[in-house]
């Protein structure tokens, strides 16, 4: 079938319209997505289901791409990222770090040669001076993730501290992890989210288990509405760990999840 002038400029005005209407929804913020939702497939079938709903960026986990990965996997990532016009803004990297600079700068380096905005994780706290250090050496942000009960950083006060003492880190926030550890998510969101280079939005029952968003019980007006007022500018991430023994159902899960967060986006800039 022949391209005309006329309808290759309806198939632009059409994808200009899309693009327009995802921006709305999305509101100020990136949305993406923790790739850890999908930890138990490959990268390509990973990025087709990031696609599939609607998202343009992501975390990457590590379990898609190891910090040591070698130049032929990091190129291969970075084909098939650009393939998907899908932005991988971060990696949670859990606890590579120590007191080494052998150790940590070849993961600096693997970061930017990846082009992350940031490093996500829980490092060792003998690792967080030589980390001070070398982010504005590297010009990659460390990201301090509350991981939950019984984790190295799982209290708001666990987490301001260390912020206090080394001002070139950062934190991810985890509202269901920080719920799950009886923090209030609101309070650590409105303590935060300045100074954030993301959240984990995810949200759980009364027994900690992952929910849809919006069907748990986290106060998500109140989150969103703490976002607002804190000014934060990171990536919002959508972290879904359910139906891992059914991916449709994982999938509506996402989708409906995306759909409540869209909507508390709205309604707090509203306000």
């Amino acid at each position: 079938m022949s391209i005309t002038r006329r309808s290759f400029l309806g198939a632009l005005a059409a994808g200009s319209a899309a693009l327009a209407a995802t921006r709305r929804a999305e509101g100020p913020y990136r949305i993406g997505l923790e790739t850890y939702c999908f930890h138990d497939v490959d990268l390509d079938t990973m990025l087709r289901h990031v696609q599939s709903l609607g998202l343009r960026y992501l975390e990457l986990h590590d379990g898609h791409l190891p910090h040591n990965a070698s130049p032929a996997q990091i190129e291969r990532t970075q084909k098939a990222l650009s393939g998907a016009g899908i932005s991988a803004t971060g990696i949670y990297i859990h606890d590579a770090f120590t007191d080494d600079a052998a150790i940590a700068r070849p993961i600096f380096q693997f970061a930017k040669n990846m082009r992350f905005h940031y490093i996500n994780g829980g490092p060792k706290r003998e690792a967080l001076p030589l980390l001070n250090r070398l982010v504005p050496e590297h010009g990659v942000q460390i990201a301090l993730h509350n991981h939950g009960p019984g984790a190295r950083y799982e209290t708001l006060e666990d987490v301001t501290s260390v912020l206090t003492a080394y001002p070139k880190l950062t934190p991810c926030i985890d509202i269901g992890h920080f719920a799950r550890s009886r923090v209030d998510p609101v309070r650590a969101t409105r303590a935060l989210g300045a100074r954030a280079v993301a959240i984990h939005v995810k949200d759980v029952d009364a027994k900690g288990a992952n929910t849809i968003v919006g069907e748990g019980i986290i106060d998500m007006p109140g989150v969103f509405a703490a976002l607002r007022d804190s000014g934060f500018n990171g990536l919002v991430v959508l972290e879904y760990e359910g139906d891992f023994d059914n991916m449709q159902k994982r999938l509506a899960g996402m989708r409906t999840s995306l759909a409540n967060m869209y909507r508390f986006i709205e309604a707090a800039s509203r306000q």
